[in-house]
């Protein structure tokens, strides 16, 4: 019995049991079949424990929702969506109570996302999910294109930095 690969085990169904025993970063992958389920998420991201921390980091956690086509709301760090928006992503301000993002403490942010989770029933978290499809949309795309766009620009800056030791 293997405890850290029976961890894993939902994963099989969604990417097969070959590509998981040899996929390095297992708990990076998003369980689809959950997804498929669900209709939004909360996502605790790495930083947002310590009042007045404003820093702004991104993980996979908060990439996983973008990739999968979700709502969510985020319990992080003052300004965490603020920063989201200013990078082209949008947010769900219209459809959420968003105002967590420029709460102080980490207190305040919990208190406004329980608020914005008491609202959500099934029926409420479906709505939710049908009537944000172009967001959601725009947040995949926006993400390939980032994606594409940082990896163009650290193969120009690395061309640069070999062009010159060659010079």
């Amino acid at each position: 019995y293997d405890a850290k690969q029976s961890l894993f085990d939902d994963l099989n169904q969604d990417y097969g049991k070959n590509f998981i025993d040899h996929w390095p970063f297992k708990d990076m992958l998003p369980a689809i079949s959950y997804y498929k389920k669900t209709y939004f998420e909360v996502v605790t991201e790495t930083l947002g424990a310590d009042d007045g921390d404003d820093s702004f980091f991104v993980t996979d956690k908060t990439l996983k929702p973008i990739t999968m086509g979700h709502p969510f709301m985020v319990l992080s760090t003052k300004h965490m969506l603020k920063n989201l928006r200013e990078l082209g992503f949008k947010t769900f301000g219209e459809y959420l109570d968003e105002s967590y993002d420029e709460c102080d403490t980490a207190e305040q942010r919990v208190e406004i996302i329980s608020k914005n989770l008491e609202n959500l029933d099934l029926e409420a978290s479906k709505r939710l999910y049908d009537s944000t499809k172009e967001i959601r949309r725009h947040n995949q795309i926006h993400l390939i294109h980032l994606i594409g766009r940082y990896k163009y620009d650290l193969w120009n800056c690395l061309n640069d930095a070999f062009e010159k030791i060659d010079s």
